[in-house]
Parts: structure tokens; C-alpha cells; sequence
């Protein structure tokens, strides 16, 4: 596992923690949460992605070095024509 790959995984697993997170936050009256389970119930899909992530990095998906199990687009060279 590379320093890529914990940076790509530390924004992907922080990222769907903090968005799950406000959202639970908006819907909190709806939902008869308090500030603290939120923060819970929000750990679980950044668990998932942690999950994925290693589950991808294993080369069961594919062996590159990022998080995602989306290929990466192929760089164009700005020089051919």
C-alpha cells in the first residue's frame, strides 16, 4: 500500500463521514437522533468505504494504487495529434 493510496483513502473516508454525518444533522428531528448517535450511524458508511478500499487495494478489483474501483482515465498527451 502506497502514500497514495492513504491519502486517496483518508479524503474518500473523511469525505462520506462528513457528508453522512450533515445529513443525519438535517434530518435529526425527522429521524429522533441526537448530535452523538449521528456521529455513530455516520461511522458506519465511512467503514464501508474504509472496507472497499482495502478490499480493492487486495487486487481482487484491480491493482492500482488508488482507492477507487473506477479505472483511472488514461492520461492524454497534449503533444500528439
Amino acid at each position: 500500500m502506497t502514500k497514495q493510496f492513504f491519502v486517496d483513502l483518508a479524503e474518500r473516508v473523511g469525505a462520506t463521514y462528513v457528508q453522512t454525518f450533515i445529513g443525519l444533522l438535517l434530518l435529526a428531528d425527522q429521524l429522533n437522533l441526537d448530535v452523538l448517535k449521528a456521529a455513530a450511524v455516520a461511522s458506519v458508511p465511512a467503514a464501508l468505504a474504509t472496507l472497499k478500499a482495502i478490499i480493492k487495494q487486495s487486487g481482487i478489483v484491480s491493482a492500482t494504487a488508488q482507492a477507487s474501483v473506477a479505472q483511472a482515465a488514461k492520461p492524454t498527451d497534449p503533444t500528439a495529434q
